[in-house]
């Protein structure tokens, strides 16, 4: 999101365009596994610490690994479907009164209300167990 924000000013939306980031997607989809690219490039790559870009060494470990490169260039997929949806006013034709929309307008209240609602099941199951 940072990232498109100092692109998106250069940025022509077309169709064009989102081809090519979703080819660059699943060229570099496989990226982070380290059987992307040859042995010679592996080695000078994936062990100079470039996690963050998607050339993680096989010390590294984490559990929520979302580098750079592959994922930014879904995002820009989807930032350029999105435009394109802008454009052709798709948003205020089918999106005004649907219950995904009434959902995404009380998304907080819902996330907060279900938090309490599985709390007391919950608790309530394992009161029953005891």
């Amino acid at each position: 999101m940072i990232l498109i924000s100092f692109l998106q000013k250069n940025i022509k939306i077309n169709k064009n365009l989102l081809v090519i980031f979703i080819i660059l997607f699943a060229i570099t989809y496989s990226l982070p596994s380290e059987k992307f690219l040859s042995k010679n490039i592996e080695l000078s790559l994936y062990n100079k610490n470039l996690f963050i870009l998607g050339f993680p060494s096989n010390s590294f470990h984490s559990t929520d690994y979302f580098p750079i490169i592959p994922w930014f260039f879904a995002y820009m997929s989807g930032y350029i479907i999105g435009k394109i949806l802008i454009e052709k006013n798709f948003y205020n034709h089918y999106g005004k009164n649907s219950l995904l929309v009434k959902i995404g307008q009380n998304s907080l209240k819902i996330y907060l209300s279900h938090q309490i609602i599985i709390y007391a099941l919950v608790y309530f199951v394992f009161e029953i167990i005891k």
